[in-house]
C-alpha cells in the first residue's frame, strides 16, 4: 500500500499537519489498480527538483502563505502529505474515485486514522471535499461541524470550508481504528476546482485558525 510522504523536519513543528488529497492517477490508465508503494515519495521528490511541474502542490503551499518554490519545499518538509484514495484514479471525472470510495471506505479511513495515531497528527487540512466528506462519520458525543464562507473567484464568488473536531477514545461509523487524540479536520476544494481556487482567500482563513503563519 502507498506511503504517506513525511517531511524530513516534521518534528520542528509545533503543530503536527497533514495535509490529505484525493487520488493519484496514471498516465498509463491503471485505474482501480493499487497505487505503488513509493509513488507519494516519487512525486513530491520530482516536484522539489522541478522534474515535473505540479500546480496542485503550488496552490496548497501558497495556500498556507508560501509563494515560491524554494519556500515550498521548506514547508513541505515540515508536514505530512498523502492521498485518501489509495488506488489509482482518472485525471478528471470522479466516477473510479466514487467507484473506489464505495467500494474500500472503510479501509481508506482505517489506514488514515492509523496513521494518524502513530505520529500524533493534530490537523488534517483535507484539499478535496469528495474525501472530506468520505472521512469516518460523526459519532452522537461530538459536536456537529461549521461550515465557512470565504471569497472565491470567477463564477462562483463565495466558496466554503468545513471544519469538524474528532474525540478521542470514540468509536466512529466506516472506521474501526480509534483516535488517541482530539483531532481537527478541515474540508477544502480541490485547488484544480474549474470554479476557481484563491490561495490567498484559503490563506487568511487558515491564518485566522492559527494553521497558517
Amino acid at each position: 500500500m502507498v506511503d504517506f510522504w513525511v517531511g524530513e523536519n516534521v518534528s520542528t513543528s509545533k503543530k503536527k499537519i497533514l495535509i490529505l488529497g484525493e487520488s493519484h492517477y496514471d498516465e498509463k490508465k491503471l485505474e482501480g489498480e493499487e497505487v505503488t508503494e513509493d509513488c507519494t515519495r516519487y512525486v513530491m521528490n520530482s516536484y522539489f527538483t522541478k522534474e515535473y511541474k505540479y500546480v496542485f502542490f503550488d496552490r496548497i503551499s501558497a495556500s498556507f502563505g508560501f509563494k515560491n518554490h524554494g519556500d515550498a519545499v521548506v514547508f513541505y518538509n515540515k508536514v505530512y502529505f498523502g492521498n485518501y484514495i489509495t488506488h489509482y484514479c482518472e485525471s478528471h471525472g470522479g466516477k473510479v474515485a466514487e467507484k473506489m470510495i464505495k467500494e474500500h471506505r472503510t479501509d481508506y479511513n482505517n489506514r488514515l486514522f492509523k496513521f494518524i495515531n502513530e505520529n500524533k497528527i493534530d490537523i488534517v487540512v483535507c484539499f478535496s471535499k469528495r474525501s472530506y466528506w468520505s472521512l469516518p462519520g460523526r459519532n452522537e458525543l461530538e459536536d456537529n461541524g461549521i461550515t465557512y464562507k470565504i471569497n472565491g473567484s470567477g463564477a462562483r464568488r463565495s466558496r466554503t470550508i468545513h471544519k469538524y473536531v474528532y474525540r478521542k477514545n470514540l468509536e466512529h461509523n466506516g472506521c474501526d481504528e480509534i483516535l488517541t487524540n482530539d483531532l481537527i479536520v478541515y474540508g477544502i476544494a480541490h485547488p484544480s476546482d474549474s470554479f476557481g481556487y484563491r490561495p490567498d482567500a484559503v490563506y487568511e482563513y487558515l491564518k485566522d485558525e492559527g494553521v497558517a503563519n
